[in-house]
């Protein structure tokens, strides 16, 4: 079914590309698989993409990484999901409520975010220096307990859907 699903979404000559970038054999589920895949092309990479459109046209850009698996959640297996952040960044966590320092997480990013909308730069105070972004750097904040500058992320597989036109 995975490989069906990728013909039809792709077509022959793509989906090929893209079997050999997600392999069925390198994961131990095929839902691991298709999770990276859709993660990959439909968000990581384009924002990515978008990210460097930005900074290449001389816009001050900033690209962070949510990395928390929310404890109110009570879904650990859907590890860090898009959409996770938001509850930190409004300071609402439902139910149990934040747990582990996690009150300390939403503080520094409703920070970044006051500070930004502020003044177009989510720096200052004493958080941690979230590094604007360059594509020869390619940094983005990590956001989790401990927040901290990060590297390149998922490179490779960016780079491979830059290079396919999807």
């Amino acid at each position: 079914e995975y490989t069906t699903l990728l013909d039809q979404i792709f077509g022959a000559t793509l989906a090929a590309k893209v079997k050999k970038q997600y392999p069925l054999s390198a994961y131990t589920e095929v839902t691991d698989a298709a999770a990276d895949l859709i993660g990959d092309a439909g968000f990581i990479c384009p924002l990515r993409r978008t990210t460097r459109i930005l900074a290449a046209a001389g816009q001050k850009t900033w690209l962070y990484r949510f990395m928390r698996i929310p404890s109110f959640m009570n879904l650990p297996f859907l590890g860090s999901f898009h959409g996770a952040e938001l509850n930190f960044t409004f300071n609402n966590a439902p139910g149990i409520g934040f747990k582990d320092g996690e009150d300390k997480l939403s503080e520094a990013m409703i920070g970044y975010w006051s500070r930004f909308a502020a003044t177009g730069d989510p720096n200052g105070a004493s958080a941690v220096a979230w590094p604007a972004y360059d594509k020869a750097g390619d940094k983005h904040l990590q956001l989790d307990l401990s927040i901290k500058a990060g590297g390149p992320h998922k490179q490779k597989a960016c780079d491979f859907w830059d290079g396919t036109g999807f």
